[in-house]
């Protein structure tokens, strides 16, 4: 459903990525209607002058990307079209019995609406699985408009988005797909953006859920939400918006170059199945903190002939690098008994995914920036870890976690662009590959709970993922998520806990990575501290960006 041959950017994206993967348009439903073009007096008469202010900052202020038009007129031109006119009732608009029997004829599997307005009646039924619609926030919380804006106005941590199957009810359709974005409060164009262009893959991935089996069209629940409908704002709210926006620009900008993140290591003298009740009582025993200029960060540990073992992200402000470190330690105590390097490379390293397996000790540290995964291989005689395998090439994997489970390995990360957002998974039959991509990947979208954060657990044949929520600020809290179905083509899991920052520590800003080690349980936090190094690297990257526009 569309006005013609020109597509905002984010829907032509969708489209393209469904011709891509070969789902082939069938037939275009294109808006029939002439505006109604009113005199100049009647225009005066009718103007909205209530929302002055929104229509001004629309019309010429408001450009985001998403929204610049485009073209599809070389791929769509074959395409059969029929041109309609809707009766409106009210806020509704309904299609002739004869343009609903001449789309039916056609014999479509979905309709995408990209025109129209509020349609309801039978055309509804038109195709084999309906008609699907975008609505760019959380539904339960927000129905109506316009999107983006409101989770702005109101402070909201995340922004969500649905891709429904229309009913007769607005925005109370069946979600076909839902996830969930870190609002960005100092731009509403930029936040915008990020909904439609990161959400315009969902057609396709619903479509290759049904093409997979994984998805069962008649055991859909409709959306029960009874949230309030919003609209465009009136002048009062819009200046209020415009205000806030700029605050928030300030203060994103503050705290970017005068907060930098210090992390630390705990240890917390608890059986990780334990973390998995709600309201559990936290107590991490600190490590001694790091010098001024680095911080200590995503550990893992080990026991190797008795000696408690932890591997972290050494992070050197100066450098803007890191490399990964080992200390030996008295896990009763958190007293330090021997400390040094065991990976360096000439790029970042971070998160020290350890496993054991065979009776070997590996690890796989995040290099994302080298484009890898690497796995390296403990060795005794150097008391050191050396490279083993890559197991995935040309993949800027962020936070790789690898587990066996019913007789796979699976290697869940994200990837660098939006790295708190899209969770993938690939897998293989052997530790060392080949993997593969799961068939839907990314198989998440959820700045809540997507990223890994920690190693894996199996209770009693239950699989338990820890996930970062990153939706207040990087590494806020720790989710743990109970999967409960995880095949090639499908993957479901629902949270069951959540692990907040350490109140009345000085680590009480985040926490983000979650570790099992015999009985005891590692964990780290954060704190914010002023850093000359972090201060200058991030003014010249301001800068350089300013230079560049």
């Amino acid at each position: 459903m569309c006005s013609g041959y020109h597509f905002h950017q984010w829907k032509a994206k969708t489209i393209q990525y469904l011709i891509d993967y070969g789902h082939e348009p069938s037939l275009l439903i294109i808006d029939d209607r002439s505006d109604k073009k009113l005199s100049f007096l009647k225009k005066i008469g009718h103007y909205p002058y209530a929302k002055f202010l929104f229509r001004i900052y629309n019309r010429f202020f408001f450009k985001p990307a998403s929204r610049q038009l485009v073209s599809l007129e070389s791929f769509l031109k074959g395409v059969p079209k029929i041109r309609c006119q809707v009766e409106e009732r009210g806020f509704s608009e309904v299609f002739t019995d004869q343009d609903v029997e001449r789309i039916k004829s056609h014999k479509l599997d979905f309709v995408l609406r990209f025109g129209f307005n509020i349609i309801r009646g039978e055309i509804l039924q038109s195709a084999r699985f309906g008609i699907w619609s975008f609505h760019h926030a959380d539904e339960q919380k927000y129905r109506g408009g316009p999107p983006g804006f409101w989770e702005i106005y109101f402070r909201d941590n995340d922004n969500g988005a649905i891709l429904q199957r229309l009913t007769n009810r607005l925005d109370a359709g069946y979600v076909l797909r839902k996830g969930y974005f870190k609002t960005i409060h100092h731009s509403w164009p930029a936040n915008l953006d990020r909904l439609l262009f990161e959400s315009a893959r969902w057609p396709l991935q619903v479509a290759e859920d049904l093409k997979n089996g994984v998805l069962d069209p008649d055991n859909l629940e409709p959306s029960t939400s009874t949230a309030k409908i919003f609209h465009n704002p009136g002048n009062i709210k819009m200046l209020w918006f415009i205000f806030q926006s700029f605050y928030n620009k300030l203060s994103f900008h503050y705290h970017d170059l005068f907060k930098a993140e210090k992390w630390n290591i705990g240890i917390i003298n608890k059986h990780v199945s334990e973390l998995t009740q709600s309201n559990i009582s936290i107590k991490p025993l600190w490590l001694q903190k790091p010098p001024s200029g680095s911080y200590y960060a995503d550990p893992f540990g080990f026991i190797d002939d008795g000696n408690f073992r932890i591997l972290y992200e050494n992070y050197n402000f100066k450098k803007a690098q890191a490399k990964i470190s080992c200390v030996k330690i008295e896990p009763e105590s958190g007293k330090i008994i021997k400390e040094k390097h065991c990976i360096e490379e000439p790029h970042h390293l971070a998160y020290p995914f350890l496993l054991t397996e065979q009776g070997e000790t590996y690890c796989m540290p995040e290099s994302a920036d080298d484009s890898k995964v690497v796995l390296y291989r403990y060795d005794k005689k150097v008391d050191s870890f050396i490279q083993h395998v890559v197991l995935l090439h040309d993949m800027d994997a962020v936070d790789p976690t690898l587990i066996r489970y019913e007789n796979r390995w699976w290697l869940f990360f994200t990837r660098k662009h939006l790295s708190d957002t899209h969770l993938y998974i690939y897998y293989a039959d052997e530790m060392t590959g080949e993997y593969k991509p799961h068939k839907n990947n990314p198989v998440k979208t959820d700045v809540r709970s997507a990223r890994p954060a920690g190693l894996p657990f199996v209770i009693g044949g239950s699989l338990f993922r820890p996930a970062q929520n990153c939706s207040k600020t990087y590494g806020g809290s720790i989710i743990i998520n109970r999967v409960f179905i995880l095949s090639p083509e499908n993957f479901k899991e629902v949270q069951v806990n959540e692990i907040k920052p350490f109140q009345n520590t000085v680590f009480n800003k985040g926490t983000h990575t979650l570790s099992a080690v015999g009985d005891f349980t590692l964990i780290d936090g954060k704190y914010f501290v002023f850093s000359y190094n972090h201060f200058f690297q991030r003014l010249r990257r301001k800068l350089s960006k300013k230079l560049h526009v």
